[in-house]
């Protein structure tokens, strides 16, 4: 995306400010701590966002230490939902 001088509209498209539409979808926040480019305290804001407007239909798993992307995510995105089903 690039820095935000450089590119504006796109964070500002990328921005989310209304969660309404998480409603309608099953969505997995994954976020790991080993990863110093994305903050954990976005991922808490989206969290709050849910919580404020009562959005129940999500999954939230923290990978401390880790990162989240790169190989086997898609294998560790399976075992979570796995898991989530599991226990439901």
């Amino acid at each position: 995306m690039n820095l935000p001088a450089l590119n504006p509209g796109g964070y500002i498209n990328a921005s989310i400010s209304n969660v309404t539409a998480f409603e309608k979808v099953d969505y997995l926040l994954a976020h790991g701590s080993g990863d110093d480019n994305v903050h954990f305290a976005n991922s808490a804001h989206l969290l709050d966002m849910f919580t404020k407007e009562h959005i129940r239909n999500y999954q939230f798993r923290m990978f401390t230490d880790r990162y989240v992307y790169g190989p086997g995510l898609w294998e560790r995105k399976a075992e979570m939902t796995d898991d989530a089903h599991q226990r439901s």
